[in-house]
């Protein structure tokens, strides 16, 4: 009776199928190399099997440290949509290239032994292979040969646009005012300029004219004084004579409560400067009653004293020789005798924008690069920008003359019969000529309006080509102070203990949900937010891989309604990936994945679980579940490729097929 009861027993076991762990909850970081060279292997199988060319250019960083986390929001940010365009069947276009000329490297040069022009090379080639190892590290590969600014095929194509602006009629030698660095020692152009609020000591200072009579002038360049030209006055004006027999505007007498008489000045016609010169009093709509209403002019260092000058028959002239004025500023001081008082001014003052120093204009004979506007406006005219950029972008073209191209240094490409270098946003902006075609976009950070963006339209245009056809622009990375992650503020965090610190696709992640449009606060809160999304995305697609018992087996013929659903999910994905709303995609994506695992209730699991390999419920519900894993992998190799690369790696004895 025991043995029929037993058997009996045995009949009514029914055999359960739970979810393997072919994929682990966390990932396992002993297996990032692999992974690694897995996602390299697919990168660039996918470039040899597409068709369709689709050019993401870079940006080139600049060659002379490691990348920081600004950088990898860059490359990740064009990663993203590289691999989305290799999954969607385009040959994709993108090469790494690095700016390799210019004064850093060259400052880094000269301190070594050697040769510099050996050293600069090789600490180009160092950081260069430094930068590019850690970008693979991080799953960003490139698909077409590196290109350096270096490379005598750049250079040779550079130099070749070079004589065509110069053939052409757009690049003159001028003898005219100039930005110019007394720290770098060399010439500026406009779009190397930025403005800071200063204080400075300004001075009202009085020029002799007969009689006694003396014109007060104000002025917060003192060391100009002693090269003194001329005087500028606006017969619009209306001028006084004070008690203390001072010439001045009306506005600045009443303002200072002085006591005055109406003074005619329209037929003033000289006075004596502070070197006992005999000089012309000269009249512009362009002096305003601030301050005395009248302007001292020094041709050499300013625009509108050069231009008055030059208009009115009086050669410009520096005050003396560039370095010595520059550097010794404090030698020029106008004598007690002259000065009426002194005040601290606050004004905004032109600065490098990149070491932060103070610029002056200086009368110096430079290679310049003359504007076509016609034509570069119907270049932007073919550019999509955002309405934002697009002024931003407009109003630094349009607010230029010029382009000052030539460079009192070394390191860099010679200017044809001559001793200077080229500008390096010159080098970086000549790299449309790369490619028969413009480029499908550019992303870069929002400085490059005044740099790349700025010079690879001015030069395309010129030559009517146009550079690109979109430029997207993102913000900068922030400290916790709001201060701008930069190598010179030391405070960008090393991709390297990055990298060994976080799952690189959590990174991605963070990078993907931030406002990245817009500046970016670094924050632990949202790498750990970043953390928690990735670690549900992971265990929704380990659910449906470590539930594929069926090997070998060819799943077709997925329910409509799935694959009707998935494809509309699909479509609107792709439209926000290609316009780099990749938040909204990640939304979408997680999205689709919470709703369909809503539908699988814990009743349809149970049944799922219990049924044989060969039922139809089993074969149904893997159909769907390799369907969906396979396709929505495809779809997260451009956001989470380590993640890819791992459902890839355990879909190989399993296949959908469409």
């Amino acid at each position: 009776m025991y043995d029929v009861e037993r058997r009996n027993f045995f009949k009514t076991i029914i055999m359960v199928y739970l979810p393997k762990d072919k994929i682990g909850q966390k990932l396992d970081r002993s297996i990032l190399s692999k992974l690694n060279n897995d996602i390299e292997v697919k990168v660039k199988s996918l470039y040899e099997n597409n068709d369709g060319h689709f050019i993401v250019q870079d940006g080139e960083p600049y060659a002379n440290g490691e990348l920081h986390l600004g950088h990898l929001l860059n490359k990740t940010l064009k990663d993203i949509l590289v691999k989305h365009q290799l999954v969607n069947g385009k040959k994709v276009i993108f090469s790494f290239g690095w700016d390799c000329f210019g004064l850093p490297i060259e400052n880094k040069a000269k301190d070594m032994d050697g040769d510099l022009f050996d050293n600069a090379k090789n600490i180009a080639l160092k950081y260069k292979k430094i930068q590019k190892n850690t970008l693979n590290k991080f799953g960003v590969f490139s698909t077409t040969p590196d290109f350096l600014t270096m490379d005598d095929d750049f250079k040779e194509r550079e130099i070749l646009l070079f004589n065509t602006l110069f053939n052409n009629g757009f690049i003159f030698n001028k003898n005219k005012p100039t930005w110019y660095s007394p720290t770098l020692k060399t010439v500026l152009a406009n779009s190397e300029i930025e403005y800071k609020k200063i204080a400075d000591e300004s001075v009202y200072f009085k020029l002799n004219l007969k009689d006694d009579k003396s014109f007060l002038v104000w002025t917060t360049t003192e060391w100009t004084v002693s090269g003194n030209q001329s005087i500028c006055l606006n017969k619009q004006i209306e001028y006084v004579l004070t008690e203390a027999s001072l010439i001045c505007s009306k506005k600045y007498a009443y303002e200072n409560k002085l006591n005055f008489t109406r003074f005619d000045v329209s037929n003033l016609e000289t006075y004596t400067n502070h070197k006992r010169e005999i000089c012309r009093v000269l009249f512009d709509d362009y002096v305003t009653d601030d301050h005395t209403g009248i302007v001292h002019l020094c041709g050499g260092h300013g625009d509108d004293d050069f231009r008055i000058l030059e208009k009115n028959g009086v050669t410009p002239k520096n005050v003396c020789d560039v370095e010595n004025i520059l550097n010794h500023i404090e030698r020029y001081k106008i004598l007690d005798e002259y000065v009426y008082r002194r005040e601290v001014f606050e004004h905004d003052y032109p600065i490098d924008w990149r070491n932060r120093d103070k610029v002056y204009k200086v009368l110096t004979n430079q290679t310049y690069l003359d504007f076509d506007f016609t034509k570069i406006k119907n270049c932007l005219k073919q550019i999509k920008l955002s309405s934002k950029d697009r002024t931003r972008l407009e109003s630094m073209i349009f607010s230029r003359k010029d382009w000052c191209l030539s460079r009192q240094r070394k390191w860099g490409v010679k200017i044809p019969n001559s001793n200077d270098i080229l500008d390096v946003w010159f080098d970086s902006g000549s790299t449309f000529q790369m490619y028969d075609t413009p480029a499908d976009i550019y992303i870069e950070g929002s400085d490059q309006h005044r740099g790349w963006f700025q010079s690879s339209v001015i030069l395309a245009s010129m030559i009517d080509k146009v550079p690109t056809k979109r430029i997207f622009t993102h913000g900068f990375i922030l400290d916790d102070t709001k201060e701008k992650l930069s190598k010179s503020k030391g405070n960008g965090s090393s991709l390297e203990d990055l990298f060994d610190k976080y799952n690189p696709d959590v990174l991605r992640i963070w990078v993907v949900l931030s406002d990245f449009r817009n500046d970016i606060v670094f924050s632990e809160n949202a790498l750990i937010n970043a953390g928690k999304q990735y670690f549900k995305i992971r265990n929704y697609l380990r659910f449906l891989s470590n539930n594929l018992y069926i090997e070998n087996y060819e799943f077709k013929n997925v329910s409509g309604n799935i694959k009707n659903k998935f494809e509309t999910f699909k479509i609107a994905f792709d439209i926000k990936i290609e316009n780099i709303e990749y938040n909204q995609a990640f939304n979408l994506f997680f999205k689709f994945m919470l709703d369909y695992s809503a539908t699988l209730s814990e009743e349809k699991k149970n049944e799922f679980y219990e049924a044989e390999l060969n039922s139809k419920v089993r074969i149904n519900t893997e159909t769907e579940f390799c369907y969906l894993l396979t396709e929505m992998n495809k779809m997260m190799f451009c956001l989470l490729p380590f993640l890819s690369l791992e459902i890839d790696n355990s879909l190989k004895n399993v296949r959908w097929e469409n």
